[in-house]
């Protein structure tokens, strides 16, 4: 079951990532998302969104991600806006800041959250995608269009990650 609070965490991570003069496409805030839920799930053996996270295609993703999303859209939580260069990439904003805490009731899990966007929020999408296929327990042992194993991430912190020359 989703968790009602995973509007509020989109929302944090647009907003950090942008108040970094970053950008966020869809891609990005899907793993991003999904980064989350594995330093999450480290902590609580738990997932924080409820998400039914599968590999598809070439990486991890939930179905209900999409509707969410354009959910967020309709209502303004989110603007999103088309680029006119890229194919069909959509940036996301929020209208105002929003503060990370918004998503959570303890400093434990917004800490959670921080440690994931000083490292990810401005990392260029094929970094993070590099990162997040070939170097996160769940996609090292997924099968394609099966459901991810979140069990078999360690308790304990992973190694810092290091991009090869």
């Amino acid at each position: 079951m989703t968790n009602p609070a995973v509007d509020r965490l989109i929302t944090s991570i647009v907003s950090w990532v942008n108040t970094q003069k970053s950008h966020v496409t869809k891609t990005k805030l899907l793993k991003l998302l999904y980064l989350f839920d594995v330093e999450y799930y480290r902590i609580h053996r738990r997932t924080f969104t409820g998400f039914a996270w599968k590999f598809f295609h070439l990486g991890p993703w939930a179905p209900e991600f999409d509707p969410l999303l354009q959910g967020m859209v309709e209502i303004d939580a989110l603007t999103e806006r088309r680029s006119n260069k890229e194919y069909d990439a959509f940036f996301y904003r929020t209208k105002a800041p929003i503060d990370a805490r918004a998503a959570f009731t303890t400093m434990q899990d917004e800490a959670i959250l921080r440690r994931v966007l000083i490292r990810w929020a401005e990392a260029s999408t094929g970094e993070i995608l590099n990162y997040v296929y070939f170097q996160t327990p769940p996609m090292e042992a997924a099968v394609r269009n099966q459901p991810l194993d979140f069990s078999i991430i360690p308790a304990d912190a992973p190694l810092a990650y290091s991009r090869s020359s």
